[in-house]
């Protein structure tokens, strides 16, 4: 389900996804987390690494092994490490990614993963999975999408028929 929501992403455009995350990436970004007293990665997010090692759209990100740039963007995404360090909830929950109103992290005390609120640190949502938190997410998104080809398609119509008249 991931690697199909992905492709419909890059479909979309104005996204960038990293290649997926081979095995000496993610021994090396566990390690790292270790060596920093952060909480283990969780296995949902590990799948997803392997699909698309970070990813950045819509004003999303997902955090990959290692900081990458969108040849758009002027600013760079930061590591799953880089976004942990200074996480303030880290005792608790790992930042997975983020928007500017969203947060999404692994709860590893519920096992969970979550949307919260970045402002109050609110839980918004709670999912099972890491997929049905991606899914939920980005199938909300390339829906409101395609509503708005649909309502320009209705649009271009009207003017049609007014153009007629």
């Amino acid at each position: 389900m991931i690697t199909d929501i992905i492709e419909k992403i890059l479909n979309e455009g104005d996204s960038y996804v990293e290649l997926p995350a081979n095995s000496r990436n993610l021994t090396i970004c566990q390690k790292e987390f270790s060596e920093h007293n952060l909480k283990e990665i969780p296995s949902g997010y590990i799948e997803f690494l392997k699909e698309a090692n970070g990813l950045s759209w819509k004003g999303i990100e997902f955090y990959g092994t290692s900081e990458f740039s969108n040849d758009s963007e002027e600013e760079s995404i930061m590591s799953l490490l880089e976004a942990n360090k200074d996480f303030e909830l880290r005792d608790e929950k790992i930042l997975l990614g983020q928007s500017e109103e969203e947060e999404y992290v692994y709860n590893s005390c519920d096992k969970k993963y979550e949307i919260i609120d970045s402002v109050t640190e609110e839980k918004i949502e709670s999912y099972n999975s890491f997929e049905d938190l991606f899914t939920d997410l980005m199938e909300e998104i390339l829906s409101s999408l395609e509503d708005e080809e649909e309502y320009e398609e209705d649009e271009e119509e009207l003017d049609f028929y007014d153009e007629e008249e």
